[in-house]
């Protein structure tokens, strides 16, 4: 059974998101941002390479939330970003998506394209037609607030994210 991760911008969409659903068996969600929170890049960045290739022990460490089976968990979305340069300072080269844990980088099984918004419950049931859905553990490296993405975009300059990036290299 694949684990897989999501990285994307992440939220409510402004206060509000589709409610909750019931975590489905053989499913565990982990987050690494309270309710009404955004991730920090300086500990969504490092997350996101150690999952891209397959190091998740460390990664359960950092949890802040966790959903097992039958848990009510509240619906965040997913917005899609324009990863190309001179699009989000947060994505550049990265695409949005859902990733399967240790497939390596610009990879998604699923790509959120920029603009597109995709809520977890729609994440985890990716063919409603035929029933198909993630099982294992989904790590949500997405922010949880209740902020536009635009508004989050804001708070991250392209200089934070490349020093970072330069500083782990």
């Amino acid at each position: 059974m694949d684990n897989h991760f999501v990285s994307a911008h992440g939220g409510r969409g402004m206060g509000t998101s589709e409610g909750t659903f019931v975590v489905p068996p053989g499913l565990t969600i982990v987050f690494f941002a309270k309710d009404g929170t955004t991730l920090d890049n300086m500990l969504a960045i490092p997350l996101y390479d150690d999952l891209l290739v397959g190091q998740e022990v460390g990664v359960l460490g950092k949890a802040v939330r966790t959903y097992n089976q039958w848990d009510k968990a509240p619906n965040y979305k997913a917005y899609g970003a324009n990863h190309l340069a001179g699009g989000d300072p947060v994505f550049q080269g990265y695409p949005t998506g859902v990733y399967r844990v240790g497939c390596g980088a610009k990879n998604p099984l699923r790509a959120i394209a920029d603009g597109n918004t995709k809520s977890l419950e729609d994440i985890i049931y990716y063919d409603r037609v035929g029933k198909s859905r993630l099982q294992g553990t989904l790590y949500w490296l997405c922010c949880c607030s209740d902020e536009s993405p635009a508004k989050i975009v804001q708070k991250y300059t392209p200089s934070s994210v490349a020093s970072y990036r330069k500083w782990r290299d």
